[in-house]
């Protein structure tokens, strides 16, 4: 007698089931974070964990290859150790966004490859500690001042309180900065978004370290590399105590540019004290914007710059060199 085909059916699915049955991994997610022995199949799923704790802190091992947002939430402290060779990339938005008190360690990636979104986010109020691993967006394809290619943006971007001791920050392209401290308008806030890098390296963007409306910048070591327009451009306060800051080659303005707009929160205040500055033929070691009413208030007492210091066609402020 033939099998009516319901009976046929049957039978595949029947013999599906005992082959997964005796295959646990088959229907398995993969571990892809750590908190102790507790393992976890997504970063945020660790991150939900340590927030549902009495104390909210806790370190988190990622361990394997994983593509999502992470958030932190606001009371939370987390530290999180990526692996080497590991890497974090986004779904659509920030790879990274915190809210709360947040160290980064470790060796591996942190990538972003949406248009509009950075690898690391830190929000007003937060606080970032970034001891390692590299920051990029691998699929940047901005290409002038004029043209973003639809997909680029920051591949750092701090509004609160971020410290880096080491890291790599890396963008290919030139449309956006790489690292941005501060608003892109900042009239509306009255936080000051704070960034101390006391080491690592930082490599391309339009400007690769970009301390915009509010934003304090404090750099004492660490290189800079730009060949685009400059390495850094300062547009509120920024005081520099070393490092090594160039502009390789392309068409670069200057190794450090420095702008005035307002008295309040583009203040164009500049201190240089120590830091080794390079800069190619044709292009400046330090330049003021010029056609402004006001050139901001630069001050070097110290480091050696290779090239000339520029304020040509600015009016107002101040320049002191001394030592």
């Amino acid at each position: 007698m033939k099998q009516r085909p319901v009976r046929k059916l049957l039978a595949l699915v029947l013999s599906l089931l005992l082959v997964l049955a005796f295959t646990p991994t088959a229907l398995a997610d993969e571990v892809v974070a750590k908190i102790g022995t507790n393992e976890y199949t997504t970063v945020q799923a660790a991150v939900d964990a340590i927030n549902a704790t009495e104390t909210k802190s806790g370190t988190i091992e990622m361990v394997a290859n994983s593509k999502e947002d992470v958030t932190i939430p606001e009371d939370a402290t987390i530290t999180l150790n990526i692996a080497e060779n590991v890497t974090l990339t986004n779904a659509n938005g920030h790879t990274i966004t915190n809210n709360g008190t947040l160290t980064i360690t470790g060796s591996g990636t942190v990538d972003n490859v949406k248009h509009g979104k950075a690898a690391l986010h830190n929000e007003r109020s937060a606080n970032c500690t970034v001891n390692g691993c590299t920051f990029i967006r691998s699929k940047e394809v901005g290409t002038s001042a004029d043209d973003n290619g639809g997909n680029s943006y920051y591949t750092m971007q701090n509004y609160g309180t971020m410290t880096i001791n080491d890291c790599t920050v890396y963008n290919k392209g030139s449309y956006s900065s790489l690292l941005h401290n501060g608003y892109q308008s900042g009239k509306s806030e009255n936080n000051t978004p704070t960034l101390t890098i006391n080491g690592g390296l930082f490599s391309g963007g339009l400007n690769t370290i970009k301390n915009d409306d509010r934003g304090i910048l404090y750099f004492n070591d660490g290189t800079v590399e730009n060949v685009a327009q400059a390495a850094i451009l300062n547009w509120n306060e920024t005081t520099i105590a070393g490092g090594d800051f160039k502009v390789n080659e392309g068409t670069g303005v200057a190794v450090v540019l420095n702008g005035y707009l307002d008295s309040n929160i583009d203040k164009g205040e500049l201190s240089i004290t120590g830091g080794d500055f390079s800069s190619v033929t044709g292009v400046d070691a330090i330049q003021q914007m010029g056609g402004s009413a006001h050139i901001g208030d630069i001050e070097i007492s110290g480091g050696d710059l290779n090239g000339n210091i520029n304020i040509a066609g600015s009016q107002g402020g101040s320049l002191s060199i001394s030592g």
